[in-house]
């Protein structure tokens, strides 16, 4: 599994403005990762994973269903996390990126990660 998932992030992080990337469970643990020197997989994989666990508990109170997509923006840096059954794939940017360009890229290695762990 570890194989294929870490072709599809090398992947990922060839699609300009992006930094680096993980895939990880709900709880914070890393199945992969393909971070950038300096970063720290860990600790971004159990933030990411809290950001998501509070949005999905917003979005359930709201009745707007099921989150696919978050995107964050900041001053220095930009994220996207994909959730998807009890994984997430967290996507660091450039602060000038374009981050809808992204996503249309990013959207095809997300459905390859999804058969990867459903297989």
């Amino acid at each position: 599994m570890a194989t294929g998932i870490s072709g599809i992030l090398d992947k990922i992080n060839k699609i300009d403005k992006v930094l680096g990337c993980i895939i990880s469970s709900y709880d914070g643990i890393i199945l992969d990762s393909s971070m950038r020197e300096g970063s720290d997989p860990e600790f971004e994989a159990g933030i990411g994973s809290h950001k998501v666990s509070r949005i999905k508990d917003t979005f359930k109170r709201l009745e707007f269903g099921e989150i696919e997509q978050i995107t964050l923006y900041g001053k220095e840096g930009n994220q996207c996390i994909y959730d998807f059954n009890g994984n997430i794939l967290l996507i660091n940017c450039h602060k000038n990126a374009n981050i809808n360009f992204i996503g249309i890229e990013v959207e095809p290695f997300v459905e390859e990660i999804k058969k990867v762990l459903a297989g």
